[in-house]
């Protein structure tokens, strides 16, 4: 109760605190190979829309998720009341990592700078001003707030050089808000959600929801029989770290990719995995070989980053195209305006011959 009295009175105080954005990792620590695939991502407009609309909460919202979370999972939880909504990655960002190939990061950022830039934005992100190309400013309290760049903005912009993909798998979509970013770049664009009242949320948006229990089997309209799903984008997004099987999960998701499809992972680090099981949290069944970058073992960002590609993802068929570090950013709360942890996001596709195999490990 203590707590809660101080926490009202940091809000009603508009003294919360406002985490600093983090964009850069110690290069000195990665493995040679993440630092030559390592691509560098600033604060934008997307971003800092995000972040001032997610400083605004409903203390009564709050209360009845904190409620509701005696019964129900977290996630579900948030999803009946609305709340809980989070960034990754804007549609920009996307854009950059998983531009076609033969395009350069500088050019193809270039093409996109009049969408980047964040003084204009309609709340000044908290980065590292050594991080930036320019220190972001806020807008004038007497302006009015500019809308933030849409999707179709962003691939109006890069015109024919835009990603495209026919079809797009968003595993563990939560409430759309992340695959709404990557849904501009696809013709169909599936989800899947263990929550169901996230489910009731991604329906809404007008996505197709696939049994979160296997959607990489599909019926063929011709035979009526089952048949193996391919997508040219899959992506995974804060849901590794969450599942009960990740090697399984990694397994299906190498063999539904195209040959030259995507993959697009991103993953809280260090590494720090649980399963909701309702109100609860357990360990996953299968756990991944990750000694030595376990945040309960003390370990930094960039050792949990190492071992994730030495000994997951390479070991399972997969092939670095490129990576970036990005905030994780979810909703505020009474203390904090927003809440963020930090994420590497990779690019990947299947090498060449490669199977995915889990008696490796």
């Amino acid at each position: 109760m203590r707590s809660l009295r101080k926490e009202a009175t940091t809000f009603q105080a508009e003294a919360r605190r406002r985490p600093v954005l983090r964009y850069q990792p110690t290069l000195a620590q990665l493995t040679p190979a993440l630092v030559e695939r390592f691509e560098l991502m600033h604060c934008d407009a997307e971003t800092a829309e995000f972040i001032e609309a997610a400083s605004y909460i409903n203390v009564a919202t709050i209360a009845l998720a904190d409620a509701l979370h005696f019964m129900l999972s977290r996630t579900t939880a948030n999803g009946l009341v609305g709340r809980g909504f989070m960034f990754v990655l804007s549609t920009a960002q996307a854009c950059q990592l998983l531009r076609p190939a033969g395009l350069a990061h500088a050019d193809y950022r270039a093409r996109l700078a009049p969408l980047l830039a964040t003084p204009s934005a309609p709340a000044p992100c908290r980065i590292d001003v050594a991080e930036t190309e320019a220190a972001p400013q806020a807008a004038a309290p007497a302006a009015p707030k500019p809308r933030g760049p849409t999707g179709a903005d962003v691939l109006q912009l890069l015109g024919p050089d835009a990603p495209r993909f026919k079809r797009l798998l968003d595993i563990g979509a939560g409430d759309g808000g992340v695959t709404a970013k990557l849904a501009p770049m696809a013709e169909e664009v599936f989800v899947t959600e263990v929550s169901m009242s996230m489910r009731w949320r991604l329906r809404r948006r007008g996505y197709t929801v696939l049994p979160h229990e296997n959607p990489f089997e599909e019926i063929d309209p011709a035979t009526r029989q089952p048949r193996a799903a391919q997508y040219d984008l899959i992506a995974l997004n804060n849901v590794l770290d969450r599942t009960d099987k990740p090697r399984t999960l990694l397994q299906d998701i190498h063999s539904a990719l195209t040959p030259d499809g995507f993959f697009l992972l991103a993953v809280v680090l260090p590494w720090c995995p649980f399963v909701e099981a309702g109100k609860t949290q357990r360990r996953p069944t299968e756990p991944l070989p990750m000694e030595g970058g376990e945040c309960c073992a003390g370990a930094g960002f960039e050792a949990s980053v190492n071992r994730l590609m030495d000994n997951v993802l390479a070991p399972m068929g997969f092939e670095l195209v490129r990576w970036t570090k990005l905030p994780y950013i979810c909703q505020g709360n009474l203390d904090v305006a927003y809440s963020l942890l930090h994420d590497a996001v990779l690019v990947l596709r299947r090498r060449e011959g490669a199977v995915a195999r889990e008696e490796m490990w």
